[in-house]
């Protein structure tokens, strides 16, 4: 058994929007939530699962791999997330 996280939502959008204000706190919160808390959610879900998996080969139940765009690294520039 085994689980893949990779949120990785937002919003297609600039730092700031077409009136050049930034964006507000309520998207901030959405962002954060889909990006953040999906992938928390995921690996404790994830986890709780496979802890009730039998033991298999070599006593593991499974993993779980989290993914993350290179964006982190090397974003766009005004990129909102």
């Amino acid at each position: 058994g085994g689980g893949l996280g990779g949120a990785g939502g937002g919003m297609a959008g600039g730092t700031l929007d077409r009136k050049l204000q930034p964006h507000s706190e309520q998207l901030w919160d959405f962002v954060m939530k889909v990006n953040l808390y999906g992938t928390f959610y995921c690996a404790t879900e994830g986890a709780a699962a496979m802890a009730r998996l039998p033991l298999g080969e070599g006593e593991e139940r499974g993993v779980i791999v989290n993914i993350a765009s290179v964006a982190a690294f090397d974003g766009t520039r005004g990129q909102l997330a």
